[in-house]
């Protein structure tokens, strides 16, 4: 039996993150491997170990939004089925950009927040209920007027899921 790492180079990540998710499944039925688990978490590294530096980099605030963004059984126990799957388009969405510009007229209502939530961005979820977000890139990319430069935004870090209304 072959270890999954040695079909990993004839693998290639053309498509949507999730779509080669499922041929790497149908490419290791082929090679006689035995997939049982593939973490939203472990696709994003071998995304990233694959050479495609052309997507954002996401990380997390705690480790509380870490297993609900990465972990689809406790976001639907934290979000419901409904709000779990939305989620789950909306990190897709973030995985597949290159920059915040890229989502920026995406289905989700990406966008600024402004007073004491200055700097911070989010995108609907379900009802009231928002991922905020902050950019990861250090120094944080400005436009000479002061304002976030979102075509500069690679990398963010995902804060909370609340509704702040």
């Amino acid at each position: 039996m072959k270890n999954i790492r040695d079909i990993l180079p004839v693998f290639h990540f053309q498509f949507n993150r999730w779509t080669c998710a499922l041929l790497f499944f149908a490419c290791c039925a082929n090679e006689g491997i035995t997939a049982t688990c593939m973490t939203r978490e472990y696709m994003t590294q071998l995304y990233m170990q694959r050479g495609d530096k052309n997507i954002m980099d996401i990380s997390y605030a705690n480790s509380r939004i870490q297993k609900i963004c990465t972990n689809d059984r406790i976001a639907r126990k934290e979000l419901g089925k409904d709000g779990a799957e939305v989620l789950r388009n909306r990190l897709d969405q973030m995985s597949d950009a290159k920059n915040l510009e890229d989502l920026r007229f995406d289905p989700g209502d990406w966008h600024e927040l402004t007073g004491d939530r200055k700097g911070q961005l989010a995108c609907r979820l379900r009802g009231l209920y928002r991922l905020v977000f902050a950019p990861a890139n250090d120094p944080r990319p400005v436009k000479p007027d002061g304002g976030l430069d979102w075509s500069q935004v690679t990398a963010v870090v995902n804060l909370e899921i609340v509704d702040y209304h």
